[in-house]
């Protein structure tokens, strides 16, 4: 290590970074790599490096070694802290407590099917709720009508304060016809709200099986209707009480003992059944290898509709594909617990996604230390970015112990992050016999378990908190990059600047020392690692203490450095999001929040121009040097071709010529290599507005006159606006995920977004539920580009944009004038005055576009750019 020679600066690293309720992790600055957002159910890794300081000769600066720009952000690590052991009260022998369970937030319900307090082998269900501090049992669920051998409590699902209990043995209509009851907390307790059976209820039919709910919507499986073929009944709560509104049936043929129904599970206006025994005349594969079935609400005189059948690409006779299944919005987890991947019954659980058309087999699951009949799969529960994978049959606490696997996608893949087991296991405990996760808990139940008598059960509930570890090294040859023999660095000062003072005030803020190697202590694998933990949901600064004579390297601790997209780098200290989740669930989050399309002036002048105001559309080029670019033969041929663009707006017009020929006579031009509309769900996005054509052709017109950026990108359009221009931010969530999951496929390098939520911020803000997409753009190197809004003059000229423009991870762009044309009104200056321009020249701000010294990351020309129109104009 060089010493430093002379005096150098004290500089502070400071790291910002968002812990939200809703599992996601929103912003980080003012360093050059965005942050992955993922769940904070684990460790944000955060990586920095120091170097020591060269003082020149007078009168020059300091070395300041350039930023790095990847991987300032690590892997997001699971790490579990608690672990509650969950018991009834008057829990006996046999009563096989935790044989089902089920968590939503605080609330947990745990099923004990063979209690004995109503009658012999009744059943009952055990509510606890965390209070804070520990996991506390609530009350005891007992059917009203009670009767032995009713099995009450054999399936049990909770959604909020609602639960729903089956009963598959009771006899409503008949021996083992079956049963479900609902349960509903009021305040005080939870009262049995309605007892639920099908309207063709019949002896046999295992009614409540399987159940699950969400909302207001309740699914029931009667494995054995129809002659063991199954059926699945969903109900619906309109406000007094459950109707029974679809019975759900495969629209192909089924043989065999299908136990269709097996498993259910229900997110939002989707439903996936479970058919393990199910096998479809012409399948390539053995009998029965199981299938998994899709159903979607359709709001139509059909209610709800077979979407698709789900198969696993590599299944076998006897996997029991579909034993379990689990759905969260468009990802679904279908375990197959007998597949022999890894030995006899080692198992295996399979992931999939719905990508705006269909669902996608994304991964198969095993575990990484299989072995034979673990029955690994045999339940599976997936909330958001994190699954959990029951193998009840795992043998590391004793033969049949039982294990439970957590799976996290990171943006890219699926990982294995933890592996969970009873910390008093024992043989025969079948720890995963059930499992379901909510958030940042999880619950697995241990039916067999032995705590109060053989077979009395147990369950057992982890819970995950957020911590930033990290790790400084001395940079040696100042690369920003640690390098072999880069060693890492002890007794720095890490500290959380809850003051934001940009002080460390060791009286008030939590802070911690970077650590020496210490092989024993498995958090601190290497010497300089440091870590903050026990963090609860909120806004964080993290910084360190820098000794005289060494400069930060890694990232640039300036404003100026060059950010991930080749312009203007992060911002000073203080930039990204202060909001706390709470903020922004309860007013950003609504379905009434709405975006609306930043209209190009284009399209405005085709009703508003003023006689003086006539096109002037050919000197863009000009102005950001496009045409110099074009003219040097350095550059000859980069204009896109190989890449793609996706376009969010009001849609295209397909066979426009100024997106080129239309070779294979298909009605839409070549470049157009995808489209999808998300506003009506559907395969055509064609344009009704005119708004997403025109900015399609100012990205990538072909036209010799009136040429775009790229005249060989291909054009991806998702229409995400109305043919009014107005949309809800989920449409604009759906489309970004739909370009995370296919960047790699259509070679997408850019997304372009000229809409705005017609709002004026001064702040950086991640909002509407897609501030974690945009991370994960900015992470694959995907430049998001967004319109910073044309309502400057609404907000009497205040210093602001609008969302998404406001996002750390977005380009914000301003909009300047093309070129001089005199005069140009606006808006009608009856009900919007004030929006004229008396005067215009080329790079002069357009008065309507909103802008901020900080967020507004470029202006380029806008106003008025000729380009394409509908209907081929």
């Amino acid at each position: 290590m060089m010493k430093p020679s002379g005096t150098s600066k004290l500089r502070f690293e400071v790291l910002r970074f968002e812990v939200l309720e809703d599992r996601r992790l929103l912003s980080i600055g003012p360093f050059p790599t965005p942050l992955e957002p993922v769940e904070p159910l684990g460790s944000l890794i955060y990586e920095g490096s120091v170097v020591e300081t060269i003082d020149l000769a007078v009168g020059q600066n300091a070395t300041q070694t350039p930023s790095a720009l990847e991987d300032a952000i690590g892997p997001f690590r699971s790490h579990v802290v608690e672990e509650y052991l969950l018991t009834a009260s008057d829990i006996g022998p046999g009563d096989w407590f935790g044989y089902t369970t089920s968590i939503s937030d605080n609330t947990a319900v745990v099923g004990a099917r063979y209690d004995d307090e109503a009658a012999t082998n009744g059943g009952a269900a055990y509510v606890f709720r965390f209070d804070g501090t520990r996991w506390v049992e609530e009350q005891k669920l007992i059917a009203s009508d009670a009767a032995s051998g009713d099995q009450f409590g054999h399936h049990v699902s909770v959604s909020g304060d609602t639960a729903i209990i089956g009963a598959w043995s009771h006899d409503a209509a008949g021996g083992d016809s079956g049963a479900a009851y609902v349960f509903r907390f009021d305040g005080n307790q939870w009262v049995e709200e309605q007892k639920l059976t099908p309207s063709d209820g019949a002896p046999g039919d295992w009614f409540g099986r399987a159940v699950a709910i969400d909302g207001n919507v309740a699914v029931i499986a009667a494995v054995r209707d129809n002659d063991d073929l199954g059926s699945v009944y969903v109900f619906r709560f309109d406000g007094t009480k459950w109707m029974q509104e679809k019975r759900l049936t495969p629209s192909i043929p089924m043989v065999g003992d299908v136990f269709f129904g097996g498993s259910v599970s229900v997110s939002h206006d989707t439903v996936i059944v479970g058919a393990y025994g199910h096998h479809s005349p012409g399948d390539s594969y053995g009998e029965p290898s199981g299938v998994a079935y899709v159903f979607r609400y359709t709001g139509g005189p059909q209610a709800w509709a077979m979407q698709q059948k789900l198969a696993a690409s590599d299944g076998s006779a006897y996997d029991h594909f579909g034993y379990s299944v689990s759905i969260d919005a468009d990802v679904a987890v279908v375990g197959a617990h007998r597949s022999d991947e890894h030995g006899s019954g080692s198992g295996s659980a399979y992931i999939f996604r719905f990508d705006g058309e269909r669902w996608v087999e994304e991964l198969k699951l095993t575990a990484s230390d299989a072995s034979y009949y673990d029955y690994f799969g045999r339940c599976v529960s997936i909330s958001g970015h994190t699954a959990i994978i029951a193998a009840e049959q795992d043998d590391d606490r004793g033969s049949d112990s039982g294990s439970a696997y957590v799976f996290r996608w990171n943006g890219s893949e699926w990982v294995e992050q933890e592996k969970l087991t009873a910390s008093d296991g024992n043989d025969g405990d079948h720890f995963g016999t059930w499992v379901s996760i909510s958030g940042n808990v999880a619950i697995v139940g241990a039916s067999d378990s032995d705590q109060h008598g053989s077979d009395s059960g147990a369950a057992y509930v982890y819970t995950w908190q957020p911590r930033v570890e990290g790790l400084k090294w001395d940079d040696l040859n100042g690369d920003g990059l640690r390098d072999d023999g880069e060693p890492g660095l002890a007794g720095v000062t890490i500290y959380l600047d809850l003051n934001r003072n940009g002080r460390f005030d060791s009286a008030e803020e939590p802070f911690t020392i970077t650590q020496q190697d210490n092989p024993g202590t498995p958090d601190v694998d290497e010497t300089g690692r440091y870590i903050l933990g026990n963090l609860e949901p909120g806004s964080y600064v993290v910084a360190e203490v820098l000794d005289e004579g060494w400069q930060q390297t890694y990232p640039s601790p300036y404003g100026d450095a060059v950010g991930p997209f080749g312009g203007p780098g992060p911002l000073p200290y203080g930039r990204g999001s202060e909001q706390t989740s709470s903020e922004q669930t309860s007013s950003e989050q609504t379905s009434s929040e709405q975006t609306s399309s930043e209209q190009t002036s284009s399209e405005q002048t085709s009703s508003k121009q003023t006689d003086a105001a006539a096109s002037k559309t050919y000197e863009s080029g000009r102005l950001i040097g496009m045409d110099d670019f074009r003219a040097d033969p350095r550059f000859a041929g980069l204009d896109g071709q190989g890449y793609a663009v996706a376009i969010l707006d009001t849609g295209i017009d397909v066979d426009h010529p100024f997106f080129g020929p239309d070779a294979d006579a298909d009605g839409v031009a070549d470049r157009i290599v995808y489209q999808y509309d998300f506003v009506d769900k559907d395969a055509d996005a064609s344009d009704g507005d005119g708004h997403g054509t025109n900015v399609a052709s100012i990205v990538a017109s072909q036209n010799a006159t009136y040429t775009g950026m790229a005249p060989g990108v291909n054009i991806i359009a998702l229409k995400v606006l109305d043919e009014e221009g107005n949309c809800d931010f989920s449409n604009v969530e759906d489309a970004l995920r739909w370009v995370i999951r296919n960047a790699t496929t259509y070679h997408i390098v850019s997304v372009n977004m000229s809409l705005s939520d017609r709002k004026n911020h001064a702040t950086p803000q991640a909002l509407y539920r897609i501030g974690d997409e945009l991370a994960i753009l900015a992470a694959m190197n995907v430049i998001v580009v967004a319109a910073s809004g044309n309502d400057f003059h609404w907000f009497e000229s205040s210093p602001g944009v609008g969302y998404p423009a406001a996002d750390p991870n977005t380009i914000a762009v301003g909009a300047v004038y093309d070129s001089g044309y005199g005069g140009y009104q606006y808006t009608d200056p009856e009900s919007e005055p004030g929006a004229e321009a008396y005067s215009s020249g080329a790079d002069r701000i357009v008065p309507t576009s909103q802008r901020h010294a900080l967020l507004t990351t470029v202006f380029a020309p806008g106003a008025p750019i000729t380009g394409a129109g509908m209907d081929g104009v």
